[in-house]
């Protein structure tokens, strides 16, 4: 009995000893590959600059950047007083009174996301004037 529980303890140990063999194998790459990537990211910028270029940091001082914005946001209120009339026009109809208060919302969505990238004093007067009075407060 005794051979057979020291042969048992044996296969055992030989298992432990193969398990840990394999997870040090196995941190072994993992350490390995974090710092091939490591590596590799910073030979890349070494050569080819950051991953974020300063020019996309700097895309909102771009000449045209606050005039394409409040533009957006001043075709996002025509659609949204385009929607407005179609609820109006679709009384009674309410599938399409649904629609037409999604397609306001989503109007003043994108107006309030394409101001958001301004500062307050670079939002238009009239683009400030009709989140006031569509959002609680605007820019």
């Amino acid at each position: 009995m005794d051979d057979v529980m020291k042969e048992d303890l044996e296969d055992l140990a030989d298992a432990g000893r193969t398990a840990l063999g394999t997870i040090a194998l196995v941190a072994a790459v993992v350490v390995g590959s974090v710092l091939v990537v490591v590596l590799g990211i910073t030979v890349w910028q070494h050569y080819e600059g950051p991953i974020i270029r300063q020019e996309v940091l700097n895309q909102r001082h771009q000449p045209g950047y606050v005039d394409a914005q409040n533009s957006a946001c001043r075709t996002d209120i025509k659609d949204y007083t385009a929607a407005q009339r179609d609820f109006a026009r679709d009384r009674g109809d309410t599938d399409a009174q649904a629609a037409d208060r999604a397609h306001m919302n989503a109007a003043l969505t994108d107006c309030q996301s394409a101001a958001g990238q301004l500062s307050p004093d670079e939002v238009a007067s009239d683009v400030k004037q009709f989140l006031s009075a569509h959002s609680g407060g605007g820019q």
